[in-house]
């Protein structure tokens, strides 16, 4: 939540994914129909769309294991296990972080 991360939405969702308080808000299923909307007008125009793919797998992924019906919960969760690492409060701070990026 720091760096060019930066962002008043990070903020406030960051901390919810921190505390694990984050099930509630636009469900995966209406992320997927909206992500099939996108592409379908796409294909219409004739125009790719290689990110928005990428995203609908991701939700669809999401959907499959269980998580349809769940909040932006579900999608952190995802991440999680694709990550093998659960968001927490705490660890090293964001300078750490990246400083070995510069060195």
């Amino acid at each position: 939540m720091c760096g060019f991360a930066a962002s008043k939405i990070l903020d406030v969702h960051g901390e919810y994914m921190i505390k694990r308080t984050i099930d509630f808000g636009f469900r995966v299923r209406s992320h997927q129909r909206d992500l099939n909307l996108a592409q379908q007008c796409a294909r219409t125009f004739g125009v790719g769309l290689p990110d928005t793919a990428m995203e609908q797998e991701f939700v669809n992924t999401c959907a499959a294991q269980g998580g349809a019906e769940s909040g932006r919960s579900g999608i952190v969760r995802a991440l999680e296990r694709l990550a093998n690492h659960k968001i927490r409060k705490g660890g090293r701070r964001c300078v750490e972080a990246v400083r070995p990026m510069y060195l």
